[in-house]
């Protein structure tokens, strides 16, 4: 009977309690920048199928990555640029309304005129009583300015980098980090998971039913009919009833101004067309992402992160709560040790899983 091997040296824990360290300052340095780097992670790994082919024309996986790279910022900007251009001119139609007002064109005429006793206050004292505030709302405003202007150049520099480097990177990332590769591997793969769920199971089904209620809003003569779109977009996160929570106030809205053939119209299709979509798509987009968290739980996620973190809480929910999700499944499944190199004898007689998928193939 051949005896079996001595077990390797285990790693000192001060080791890997640096390791850990290190891995929490590195994440305190990025986490400003964590929605761009992951959606260029995900926006990288639904692109990797499309490195081979394009590297048959350019002939060097660098030349490939700058091409897929600009082409998705091209195709991400151009619509994005366009909504823009939608809702900054519906706020310019806003303010004309609002300065052809009676009320506006008093307040506009008491700032040039004599201060009188209980007349409107003079221009300098308007700027002395609100100039504190405006210099804030123009800090807050520059700082936003400033973070989405990083936040884009952080997303293409990211996404090129997983393009044209994206194995050797995953072969890195395998190799130095302090969890074995089985536990890597399915961390890996929930993360992935969670990015095709939410675009292809979530928002696909949200964006077909925008674009069907954009086409109906223009046909009814509704004003603003893409903005309407893009909020029907964000409302059908909420299951059966999102799409509703615009078109339905919408149809009161022609109702209570005495359009009601619109109005009727409007409920009529609400129900049948936008409804249907998201009975008929949602299953269908959601079998094929296979995001394996229940529909309520993936909106309370996406909600409670919104109100924890803001905005971009709608991806940190369903994400940690995936990830989380795996974690308390590891033990479960026999997977209970965590560490990449805590005892090479543990990684050698740990479960053999498939890779975790390369974030450019």
């Amino acid at each position: 009977m051949t005896a079996a091997p001595p077990p390797a040296p285990a790693l000192p824990l001060r080791l890997l309690a640096l390791k850990w360290v290190a891995l929490g300052a590195a994440a305190a340095v990025l986490l400003p920048f964590w929605p761009a780097l992951v959606l260029a992670v995900w926006m990288g790994t639904a692109l990797r199928r499309w490195v081979r082919p394009f590297r048959r024309a350019t002939g060097e996986r660098q030349h490939t990555a700058a091409v897929l790279t600009v082409l998705t910022v091209v195709l991400i900007v151009a619509p994005l640029a366009a909504l823009a251009s939608v809702v900054a001119s519906d706020a310019l139609q806003l303010v004309e309304r609002m300065l052809g007002s009676q009320e506006a064109q008093s307040f506009l005429r008491g700032l040039v005129a004599h201060n009188e006793p209980g007349s409107t206050p003079s221009l300098s004292e308007l700027v002395t009583e609100h100039g504190a505030r405006a210099w804030s709302v123009f800090r807050g405003v520059s700082s936003v300015a400033v973070k989405a202007l990083l936040g884009i150049v952080v997303f293409i520099v990211t996404l090129y980098a997983v393009l044209a480097d994206g194995p050797g990177l995953h072969a890195w990332l395998v190799r130095h980090a302090p969890l074995s590769s089985p536990v890597l591997a399915r961390l890996g793969d929930a993360f992935h998971e969670t990015g095709r769920g939410l675009f292809v199971g979530v928002l696909g089904a949200g964006f077909i039913q925008g674009v069907a209620a954009a086409v109906i809003f223009v046909a009814l003569g509704v004003p603003r009919p893409i903005v309407l779109g893009a909020l029907t977009i964000v409302a059908s996160i909420v299951p059966n009833l999102g799409s509703a929570l615009v078109w339905l106030p919408v149809a009161a809205g022609l109702a209570f101004t005495e359009r009601h053939t619109a109005a009727i119209v409007l409920v009529v299709l609400g129900v049948g067309l936008i409804g249907t979509i998201d009975n008929v798509f949602r299953p269908l987009l959601s079998r094929r992402a296979s995001l394996q968290l229940p529909a309520f739980m993936v909106l309370l996620s996406m909600l409670g992160g919104i109100l924890l973190i803001g905005t971009w809480g709608f991806l940190a929910g369903p994400l940690v709560l995936r990830l989380a999700k795996e974690v308390l499944q590891l033990g479960t499944d026999g997977q209970g040790d965590l560490g990449g190199g805590v005892t090479a004898a543990a990684a050698a007689t740990a479960p053999s899983a498939p890779s975790a998928p390369s974030a450019a193939g």
